[in-house]
């Protein structure tokens, strides 16, 4: 008797089901090699991720996963060489190539080719020497940073990071006519444009951001939305494009705004923290100094939340986020 099974797509979509259903089901079945399972499974399952994640992931399969295990049949990955091998790397090089690997070869051992994961015991990890700076700046320091990063061509990614929210990447991509004025409950002038793209580390425009739930407004009150609709009016009078400008009409890299990012903390007079380190300040000094609730902070930099309430029910418009820092800052009585 003759079986069939009809696969909508391509012939190399038709060529990956063959090939799943041989490893799986046939007589002569044989032990796949950690690269097949990679590319049978896992590589299809992480297109669903962000560009950053996946070009993240290919490369450490691509540079330290594949030369070592990339040829290995997956019942001789054995834990005793996978401590040996995971000994030679940085912390974060192990993290990354174990978070990898473990989720890869969960899929042979649900097709019960190996009997268990050799990566879900517990390994000794490499330790790391070297500190992260995790320095945040105060409310204070903040305002200072305002006014030193008046007239820099990087001034409204700052404002964007510092008082906005923003990760990096996000804080380079807004366009000039994406930005929207209105009008805080209290009186206060407000503007916001919706994030919905990134510029990446390589310096190109990704129309994606981390999550799905990082699409979402970015919102200024008082005279942090003044001056972002001051730049707004100058950029779109000399007609350009991106709110953060090259001069030429382009958007800058992240390399540049590291750079100009350094001159600016000097020019305040501040301690110099990593750029990247301005959203956890607005996070910080927006609940321990404004109080704003954390539930309503952790809408604002777009995370989804793991309760049932932060993913299906709060839903706050704009106008409510917009309220909620513009009366933040008036009870505090600074940038009002």
């Amino acid at each position: 008797m003759r079986h069939t099974m009809t696969v909508e797509g391509s012939k190399r979509d038709g060529d990956r089901k063959l090939a799943e259903l041989r490893l799986l089901h046939g007589e002569d079945k044989p032990v796949p090699t950690f690269r097949q399972c990679c590319e049978q499974w896992y590589l299809p399952d992480i297109e669903k991720l962000s560009f950053n994640t996946r070009k993240m992931y290919r490369s450490a399969l691509n540079s330290r996963i594949y030369p070592r295990w990339g040829d290995v049949p997956v019942t001789d990955i054995k834990p005793i060489e996978m401590q040996e091998w995971l000994s030679d790397m940085t912390a974060s090089q192990a993290r990354l190539v174990m978070k990898i690997m473990t989720v890869a070869l969960d899929y042979p051992t649900r097709y019960e080719i190996i009997p268990s994961n050799p990566c879900r015991i517990k390994y000794r990890m490499p330790t790391s020497s070297e500190k992260r700076d995790k320095g945040t700046y105060a409310l204070e320091d903040a305002i200072r940073i305002f006014d030193a990063c008046r007239g820099s061509f990087a001034e409204a990614a700052v404002l964007s990071s510092l008082f906005g929210s923003c990760r990096v990447g996000e804080s380079l991509s807004p366009m000039v006519g994406e930005l929207i004025e209105a009008r805080s409950s209290n009186g206060a002038t407000a503007a916001f444009f919706n994030l919905t793209r990134q510029i990446n580390n390589t310096g190109h425009v990704l129309e994606e951001l981390k999550t799905a739930s990082s699409t979402r407004p970015i919102v200024f009150v008082g005279k942090v939305a003044e001056r972002m609709l001051d730049i707004q009016a100058e950029r779109d009078a000399s007609g350009l494009v991106w709110l953060v400008d090259d001069g030429c009409g382009g958007h800058i890299t992240q390399r540049a705004m590291s750079a100009e990012w350094k001159r600016l903390a000097y020019a305040a007079a501040v301690d110099l923290h990593p750029y990247r380190n301005l959203r956890n300040s607005w996070r910080t000094f927006m609940e321990w100094e404004l109080h704003v609730a954390p539930d309503k902070l952790e809408k604002m930099m777009g995370h989804k939340g793991g309760d049932v309430t932060s993913i299906h029910y709060n839903r706050p418009t704009v106008q409510m986020l917009i309220d909620a820092v513009a009366d933040a800052y008036a009870s505090k009585g600074v940038l009002i």
